[in-house]
Order: C-alpha cells, then sequence, then structure tokens
C-alpha cells in the first residue's frame, strides 16, 4: 500500500510526540538519552510546516459566513505579537519554545482539521498510536518512583490510603492516551475486536484516574461515558441508535474482566482505598492546601479553591498591556501565596489564553466554540462529526476546571481539540 507524503508526515510527527509524551517511561529503563527527546519534540514540530503543505489540496476553509478566516487571521496576528513581545521581555528559553509550540501548533492543526483527508488517515495512524500508548501505560501504571518517605518501586507494595499521584510512572505518561475519549466515541464504526480493545483502553483510562485520585479528569471521562451509553445519537448511516443488550454486555464484560485482573495485580484494599480518597476529593473534604474546605463541594467554586486564588494573583499582576496581549510566549507571574514561585502556567485552564496571547486570545476561542455550537444541528447526523463536537465541547468546559493542553506535556490533547473546531467550522451543512 503506497503511503501519501501527508502520511508519512503524520505518522512521524505523532510517532515523535508519543516518545515525548512517554519520556517519563523512556528515562525509567533508560531507552534513550534525557537530549534525544529534545530533538524529537523540535523535529516533531518542523515537521507541521510540510504536512501542512501536503495536506493544502484538501483544505476548505468553508462557508465565509462563519468567519474561519478571519479567526485564522487574528489568531497569526496575536500569535506573532507574541512570538515577539515574548522573546523581547522574557528572552529565549524552555518555556518560550513550548509556547511558541503550542500556540503555532494549534494554528496549525486549526487548519489541518479542514482536510477530509487528514482525517481518514488520523483515525488510521491515530488507532495504532493509541495502542502503543496504552503499551506504555500499563507498566507504567504499577511502578513506583522512590523517594524519602516511600522506598518501595511497586504499586502492589503500597499500603495505606494516601494520596500518591506523582509518584506513580503513568502520572506522566497518562497523555499518550489522549486520543481515546475520540476513538471511544466513534467505537460503533470498528469491528468487534478494534471496539473491545477501545473499550478496555478507556475503562483503563479511568482506572489511572482513580489510583491518580483526580477529580475533574475522572468526571470528563464519566462524562464522556455517559454520552456514549445514553446520548450518543448517531450511526454512521444517520439512524437514530437503540440501546442493545450487546452494548449493555461490552461494559460489563470490560469491567468485569479489568476488575478481576486488577486485583491479582495490585491489593484490593489498596484500590478500595484510592477510591475513598477520590471521593473524598470530589467532596471537598480534601485536596485543598490548607488541608480541607468549609464547606464540601461548594467551597471548590469559591476563593478557598487555590486555583481561584491563583487566577486571581495573575490578574493582580497584569498591566493593561498584559490584559490585551498577554505576557507574551515565555511570559509567567510570581504567586506570593500558594506556591511561592514563578509561574508559566495557569491551573484553571482557559487564562492560559489570556497569559500567553492577551484577552482577544481568550474571547477568539469562546468565539470559535459558540460557532461550533451554533453548527452542532447541521452535523450531528455525522457520527465522527458528532464526537469532535463533544470532543470541543467536554475539554471546552474542563477547561474552567483543567490546566491548557500544552506541547509539552499534551500535545495529544492540543491536536484533537483544534483539528475539531478546525473540521466543525469549515465542514458543509448537511441537514
Amino acid at each position: 500500500m503506497k503511503l501519501s507524503k501527508g502520511k508519512i508526515c503524520l505518522i512521524l510527527f505523532l510517532g515523535l510526540n508519543l516518545c515525548c509524551l512517554s519520556e517519563a517511561f523512556i528515562f525509567y529503563f533508560k531507552l534513550l538519552p534525557e537530549i534525544t527527546l529534545f530533538y524529537m519534540r523540535f523535529c516533531s514540530f518542523l515537521l507541521l510546516p510540510p504536512m501542512l503543505l501536503f495536506y493544502s489540496r484538501d483544505i476548505q476553509l468553508g462557508d465565509r459566513k462563519y468567519f474561519f478566516r478571519e479567526i485564522l487571521i487574528i489568531i497569526f496576528v496575536l500569535n506573532a505579537i507574541s512570538t515577539i513581545n515574548g522573546l523581547f521581555k522574557n528572552g529565549y528559553g524552555p518555556i518560550y519554545v513550548f509556547d511558541l509550540y503550542s500556540f503555532w501548533g494549534l494554528f496549525i492543526f486549526l487548519i489541518l482539521g479542514t482536510s477530509r483527508r487528514f482525517w481518514v488517515d488520523f483515525e488510521s495512524v491515530g488507532f495504532h498510536i493509541l495502542i502503543l500508548g496504552f503499551l506504555v501505560n500499563i507498566p507504567s501504571s504499577f511502578i513506583i518512583k522512590p523517594t524519602y518517605h516511600i522506598d518501595v518501586e511497586s504499586l502492589a507494595d503500597i499500603t495505606g490510603s494516601g494520596r500518591i499521584a506523582i509518584l506513580i510512572l503513568a502520572y506522566k505518561t497518562q497523555w499518550a492516551l489522549a486520543f481515546s475519549p475520540y476513538f471511544f466515541l466513534i467505537s460503533d464504526k470498528f469491528g468487534k475486536g478494534k471496539k473491545i480493545l477501545i473499550y478496555i483502553i478507556f475503562f483503563f483510562n479511568i482506572f489511572q484516574q482513580i489510583i491518580f485520585q483526580k477529580r475533574a479528569p475522572i468526571i470528563r471521562f464519566i462524562t464522556y461515558l455517559v454520552l456514549n451509553f445514553f446520548a450518543f445519537k448517531s450511526f454512521p448511516n444517520g439512524r437514530k441508535r437503540v440501546l442493545k443488550w450487546n452494548t449493555i454486555l461490552y461494559y460489563t464484560l470490560i469491567v468485569f474482566l479489568s476488575v478481576s485482573i486488577l486485583t491479582f495485580i495490585i491489593p484490593i484494599d489498596l484500590l478500595y482505598s484510592q477510591v475513598e480518597g477520590l471521593l473524598k476529593r470530589l467532596q471537598g473534604e480534601t485536596g485543598h492546601v490548607g488541608g480541607t474546605y468549609s464547606n464540601p463541594v461548594l467551597s471548590i467554586f469559591s476563593t478557598e479553591n487555590e486555583r481561584i486564588i491563583e487566577v486571581l494573583i495573575y490578574l493582580e499582576s497584569c498591566n493593561i498591556s498584559d490584559i490585551f496581549f498577554g505576557k507574551g510566549f515565555g511570559g509567567y507571574f510570581y504567586d506570593n501565596l500558594i506556591f511561592k514561585l514563578d509561574r508559566a502556567q495557569i491551573h484553571i485552564g482557559i487564562f492560559n489564553f489570556m497569559l500567553k496571547n492577551g484577552i482577544f486570545m481568550m474571547l477568539i476561542y469562546f468565539f470559535s466554540v459558540l460557532i461550533c455550537i451554533l453548527k452542532y444541528s447541521t452535523i450531528k447526523k455525522k457520527l465522527e462529526a458528532n464526537a469532535r463536537f463533544w470532543c470541543v465541547m467536554v475539554t471546552s468546559l474542563f477547561y474552567f476546571m483543567e490546566g491548557f493542553h500544552y506541547y509539552n506535556s499534551a500535545s495529544f490533547d492540543l491536536i484533537l481539540l483544534f483539528t475539531s473546531i478546525g473540521y466543525i467550522i469549515s465542514c458543509e451543512d448537511v441537514s
């Protein structure tokens, strides 16, 4: 089978990014020297322009009434300003480079998302990348990095109910599974074997978030689960979905097998204690830097939440130029209350657009999501379009709870989000 130049670039690009997202695994087993991964990340970014060129014949910017061309022009101008502004204000360094990759990357992903041929290649290559990411994350989820207070190296040897997320190797490799929700939502288009594998990987994601005791991610995965199980209405042929017994059997069988296997690998009391710890965090009983919230759950949305405090600290650090044009690539602010150090990212992700590119970038993002919502009625009969729409909606919602998907830590999230936005805005109405 002959590979197109665009697909070759995509294979190399996703493969290099997979290595970078799996760097904790690679370093742990000493598979490559650290400097190699720096060059891999750099080369993957250099692949974006030729990949855009090779898919350019198939790029469709869509109807002018949706302002996609204007959106691209504004983002290009804002990126150019932040590139120059950041270089003069913050200097050339690792944070500047990663911001450069992230924001110019999302600009290119928006355009690539308009190519139908790109999506065909992405679903082919991305599926295999997801499997490789799964193979990396299986061992990584059971390896503990020893510290001064924990000297074991296996999850099975951990005792107690304390949160051990950051000690688990997979805490830094989980991003390699970022394509999982998309493939989970379009799983109906695959055969039984691939569909079961996609389900296994998705439920493995949920298991990871339990042992990490992550609040927003576990709710995000449950949201995708509900969408797929109850609210995802379209088959490729456009007929309404019927909840069949074989679908229920898939879920029941996979959950049963997963729990059975896990009980052989890790102690059941450890799994139970991590679930208990997660529930306490969801209820607001733990998770605050000061210990507990005064009002479980509700206080998470108040200034007792350190993430909201962090946003207020950032806003206080801004002058007029920072508000409108951002602090530029490489920009940061000093957190004088919580972490007491310079912060180059904000935990509430939507504010990272403003931190780097100014309030106009944040407004452009909101405007793009609004167009996606307005177009939903015209694309909802297409399975893949439905999946891309819900990936955008769920990610955008959780941007108010989670961090921005950065190129250095979560490039797959960045790819999926902005190619999906580009696709929805540019695709033809089919209602």
